[in-house]
């Protein structure tokens, strides 16, 4: 399996520390080792993320990293009537990746912890090759997550495509 983002589909990552609102996008995202299985119920999987193409929008002159890898994670799809989600949290810990900022008032290291949720566009039962994962602040508190940037709470948006090169996959209930 597969997954990332297209150039021009930016993810984007707010929040807000040492006081300052925070913004940054990322014009790429590519997953690192994921695996996904069904052992029973649920499909669980594993892997990291890579952010890449970084730009600090806010606050004004920080500079970050050119990528940002997350933590070894884990996931799990799980259905809410015929809205499929994905749940991805670390391995182990609560820190998905560790954020950090230079040249300007709020330089330092900042954690990005929780968990977060992406939806499918496509109900339980539909079959693709590609499937699209979409992440936002009402996705992930619908579902029951929740992010921190530092000590504050913190949103990511953006779309992730999976694919199984020709394989339709999905979920079913």
């Amino acid at each position: 399996m597969t997954c990332g983002t297209e150039v021009g589909t930016d993810f984007i990552l707010k929040g807000k520390v040492a006081g300052a609102s925070v913004e940054i996008s990322a014009d790429r995202s590519t997953c690192i080792g994921t695996t996904i299985s069904n052992p029973g119920l649920y499909a669980i999987g594993s892997g990291e993320i890579q952010f890449t193409g970084l730009t600090v929008k806010q606050p004004a002159g920080c500079k970050t990293s050119s990528s940002i890898t997350t933590k070894s994670l884990e996931t799990q799809v799980m259905m809410e009537g015929a809205t499929v989600y994905s749940r991805f949290r670390p391995s182990s810990g609560t820190v998905l990746a560790n954020l950090s900022l230079t040249e300007c008032a709020a330089e330092g290291t900042y954690p990005l912890k929780g968990t977060m949720f992406g939806r499918f566009p496509n109900s339980t039962g539909v079959l693709a090759a590609e499937q699209n994962w979409s992440f936002s602040s009402t996705i992930n508190a619908t579902a029951g997550g929740a992010l921190t940037l530092g000590f504050e709470p913190a949103t990511l948006t953006g779309e992730e495509r999976f694919s199984t090169f020709g394989s339709t996959w999905g979920a079913t209930e």
